[in-house]
């Protein structure tokens, strides 16, 4: 008898019990039969080897499901997944050079956003959508294995490295031995919400896109009435509208391995998901999936001030403190130990971390400042990001906005940047000391550890 056959047949469907409804060792108890009468508990024992025969045919049992439910908002108006996926693979292996001078000795999952680290952010939203998370690792590992251990709320987490930066693909590759089941494909440092997670677990293949109005620096997804891939475009100089670009997260099934072991690798390289998706085994097609929450992609230091920004308005004034002689304005976090002077202005969208201190009279807008940070007195300080340790001294101030270009532009990986940013201060590195009176220039990045001396004016970036 076919699985089929046994679960739609009426004399099974009789004999659907619930274990905790049986009442063994007590022989004349009776306890209640799925169709309404009633059996003895002698009986039972023959309809119990009964259940164990179907499940052994594969069905489900009544009422007792082998994985979590899953939830409606899942099928509402889509083509819906009977098995969503219960694994994640997250990419955090990248050294992330564009990051710099934040991700020197730091990988870019655990730079903190509201305090918390990028990957947590993560790991939250799929907290009771997945049994399991793969993270692949490889630039400062340990660091995230000591952060994270072995699990995360209901999450287990699990290692597996990647030695070599070859691509997302390549990452992938070295996940596969973790992999058992349908899985969500993850960048580590993206954040994206759980609605937009479910949205693509109704799905067996899925590509989760964003309309963005300028394309160049992404893939385009290419689709059909339907709305599945038919093909991607790489940075494309020609487009019209909004066009749909690839966020990097995915939801693929276990048999993507074999086409990972015949993939080639690209002009530069690397081993790139987006093609695994072009060539789904058995013709499986990939549909594509609009973010109906948010995308938000930290690769550049900046976009952490724009990512922190928007968390706070989103939040609706999370955390605001009320400190005596202190104006706040807007959505403030102050971390635990940390100390501000009176006369002091925070605000808006200013995260401070733990055991920093802010000296009187000073000033911080749109700022992110790390754990251990201590600012002197006077200062202002303006869409500025201050990473552990480092260190401020008395009136020193950040220039926000370029004196003749119409954007600030910052060195990325030894070349000229345009942040496309009207208004920019500083990025100062873990453990850098500016001194006294120092004036620092829009997109100016201070290199861990270095000494400004006091008085200067920093036009470029300090990396020794």
């Amino acid at each position: 008898m076919s699985r089929a056959t046994a679960v739609q047949h009426p004399f099974f469907f009789a004999t659907r019990i619930r274990r905790e409804q049986l009442v063994l060792g007590r022989r004349k108890k009776e306890t209640p039969l799925a169709g309404g009468g009633r059996r003895s508990a002698k009986a039972t024992w023959f309809y119990l080897f009964l259940d164990t025969l179907i499940d052994g045919l594969g069905r489900t049992r009544y009422n007792e499901p082998r994985k979590a439910p899953v939830p409606y908002s899942r099928f509402v108006g889509q083509e819906s997944s009977m098995h969503p996926p219960t694994q994640a693979v997250i990419l955090v292996a990248g050294a992330s050079t564009r990051t710099h001078p934040l991700t020197i000795h730091r990988p870019k999952p655990l730079l903190p956003l509201l305090n918390k680290p990028i990957l947590q952010h993560t790991l939250e939203q799929l907290d009771g959508l997945v049994a399991e998370a793969i993270l692949v690792v490889g630039f400062k590992r340990e660091q995230i294995r000591q952060a994270f251990g072995s699990s995360f709320r209901s999450i287990r987490l699990s290692y597996c490295i990647q030695d070599q930066q070859r691509g997302t693909g390549h990452a992938l590759r070295q996940a596969g031995p973790w992999v058992r089941n349908g899985f969500f494909l993850l960048n580590g440092d993206d954040l994206i919400h759980r609605n937009d997670l479910n949205r693509l677990a109704c799905h067996r293949y899925a590509v989760l896109g964003q309309p963005v109005p300028d394309p160049r620096p992404f893939v385009v997804l290419e689709l059909d009435p339907e709305g599945y891939l038919t093909r991607i475009i790489e940075k494309p100089e020609v487009w019209s509208g909004n066009p749909l670009v690839n966020t990097g997260a995915f939801v693929l099934q276990p048999e993507v391995f074999a086409v990972l072991d015949k993939l080639q690798a690209s002009a530069r390289g690397e081993y790139e998901v987006v093609d695994i998706i072009q060539h789904l085994p058995g013709g499986e097609r990939c549909k594509a999936v609009r973010t109906g929450e948010y995308w938000l992609p930290v690769g550049y230091p900046w976009k952490l001030l724009e990512t922190s920004r928007f968390l706070l308005e989103r939040s609706g004034g999370l955390a605001s403190d009320s400190r005596a002689g202190v104006t706040i304005k807007g959505a403030v976090i102050i971390g635990s130990g940390t100390v501000v002077e009176p006369g002091c202005t925070l605000g808006p969208w200013t995260t401070l971390g733990e055991n920093c201190r802010v000296g009187v009279e000073t000033s911080l807008i749109n700022c992110l400042v790390m754990d251990g940070v201590q600012i002197g007195s006077g200062c202002h300080l303006e869409e500025t990001i201050l990473a552990h340790g480092a260190a401020v001294g008395d009136n020193v101030r950040t220039l926000t906005r370029p004196e003749e270009a119409p954007s600030v532009h910052s060195m990325i990986n030894g070349g000229p940047y345009d942040t496309g940013r009207a208004t920019l201060g500083a990025v100062i590195g873990s453990d850098a000391q500016i001194a006294a009176g120092c004036r620092l220039y829009p997109g100016v990045k201070i290199w861990p550890g270095v000494k400004i001396a006091a008085g200067r004016q920093v036009r470029i970036d300090q990396v020794e």
